[in-house]
């Protein structure tokens, strides 16, 4: 029989880690997969991966990651637009993070935190710009 999926642990881990947090004076909001009526600055818990392996006869092992992605925007109007804060609620997230999350009902026996390429997108009316981090844990 294979453990309790670790999935909703996770996130719930690292929303109470994240949400409302400040940064730059502002107030940083953490959403599951999508936000309605979002802020200008937000972050979203998306894809989840796993694995299961048997490791021992008493225990199963997780492989798992978790992408945050952060979102910042803001009106294209008379602004080149900076990733400042995006870079700072990024550097947040990461010293929350560090340099492990605890887990309710497992043990993390590694994590690490990789820095996916970030992109903007710029219209007529708005800039955004969207970075990413994915943490991996192992957890039994």
């Amino acid at each position: 029989m294979v453990t309790i999926n670790p999935d909703k642990h996770i996130r719930k881990a690292v929303h109470d880690l994240i949400n409302n947090i400040v940064v730059s004076s502002k107030i940083i909001k953490s959403f599951d997969s999508r936000a309605t009526n979002a802020p200008l600055e937000y972050v979203l818990l998306t894809a989840q991966t796993k694995e299961v392996e048997k490791n021992t006869k008493c225990d199963y092992r997780w492989t798992t990651s978790l992408l945050i992605e952060i979102y910042t925007k803001s009106t294209s109007s008379g602004n080149t637009g900076s990733r400042l804060l995006l870079n700072n609620i990024e550097q947040a997230i990461y010293t929350l993070l560090s340099p492990k999350i605890t887990v309710t009902g497992f043990t993390n026996l590694t994590q690490n935190i990789t820095f996916e390429n970030q992109l903007e997108t710029i219209t007529d009316t708005e800039i955004i710009f969207r970075s990413f981090l994915r943490l991996n844990l192992t957890l039994i």
